[in-house]
């Protein structure tokens, strides 16, 4: 994706701080396929994955995509990321849950969710599902925003 396109989908950059450095983190292909390399899973398959990217339960797998996130595309066309794996395992630190949440809103801001994903938890779509209409008798029911 051109720049421009990758702007205009994802909006306004998602950045991290890590060493002292504001840093853009994002999944462009490219980036999806170095996690792919680097780890053997796939983004594309969705809360299976996403669920093992978690510092605390797998923090290999966690450094991992946050290490390909971080690559950018250079003005000579390869890509680079600021860090080794070995250089940011060290700098991470303590603001690994702050990291983490920007992890995630680039992963959703590139990754298109699968039809089958369920992106809310159950509770709070029930306070905001829409109530079902009754029409005239024998003519069935209605759901509003159908």
């Amino acid at each position: 994706m051109t720049d421009l396109i990758t702007r205009e989908l994802t909006g306004k950059p998602i950045t991290v701080t890590i060493g002292g450095r504001e840093l853009p983190v994002s999944y462009p292909m490219h980036n999806i396929l170095l996690f792919k390399q680097q780890t053997g899973l796939s983004l594309f398959a969705g809360s299976e994955t996403w669920a093992k990217i978690d510092f605390l339960d797998d923090f290999p797998t966690w450094l991992r995509c946050l290490w390909a996130g971080l690559h950018q595309r250079q003005a000579d066309l390869t890509w680079k990321a600021p860090f080794t794996l070995e250089e940011l395992e060290l700098l991470v630190g303590l603001n690994a849950i702050t990291i983490s949440a920007e992890m995630t809103r680039a992963l959703v801001a590139f990754l298109p969710l699968r039809k089958d994903a369920d992106p809310e938890p159950e509770e709070s779509k029930k306070k905001t599902e829409a109530p079902i209409l009754t029409t005239s008798a024998g003519s069935g029911s209605a759901q509003i925003g159908d």
